[in-house]
C-alpha cells in the first residue's frame, strides 16, 4: 500500500492507500450525517473529513485523536486540512468526490433557518 506523510510545524500524519477495512470505516463514518453545528462543520463531516480521518495510519504531535469535526474545522489550519484533502485523493482517486447539486441538499447542508 502506498502511503504518504503529511508534516506540518513538527506534526506529522500518515495517509495510505485505502484497504478494504479503511473503506468500511469511510462509510461508517459517512453513515451518520452531520447535522449539528456551522455550516462548515457540516460541510467538512460529510464529504472530506471521514475521507481522512479513514485513511490515517499514523500521527504523531497530536494529544487528542482522533480531533471532532468541530476541531478539524475550527482549529485545524486550512494549509494542513487542505493537503491532507489532496494527499488522500492521490491516494484514492476513486474516492474523488463528485456531488451534484442534488446530492449537496439531500445532505443538508445549507444555513439552518430560525
Amino acid at each position: 500500500m502506498r502511503q504518504i506523510e503529511v508534516e506540518y510545524y513538527g506534526k506529522k500524519i500518515v495517509l495510505s492507500e485505502a484497504t478494504t477495512a479503511m473503506s468500511i470505516k469511510r462509510e461508517l463514518l459517512r453513515s451518520t450525517p452531520v447535522t449539528d453545528g456551522a455550516v462548515e462543520e457540516r460541510i467538512a463531516g460529510n464529504m472530506f473529513y471521514p475521507d481522512i480521518m479513514a485513511c490515517v495510519v499514523a500521527q504523531d504531535g497530536w494529544q487528542e485523536w482522533p480531533p471532532t469535526v468541530e476541531q478539524f474545522v475550527n482549529d485545524w489550519p486550512a494549509r494542513l486540512t487542505d493537503a491532507l484533502r489532496d494527499t488522500v485523493y492521490e491516494l484514492n482517486p476513486h474516492w474523488w468526490p463528485n456531488y451534484t447539486e442534488e446530492e449537496v441538499k439531500k445532505k443538508e447542508l445549507t444555513q439552518p433557518t430560525g
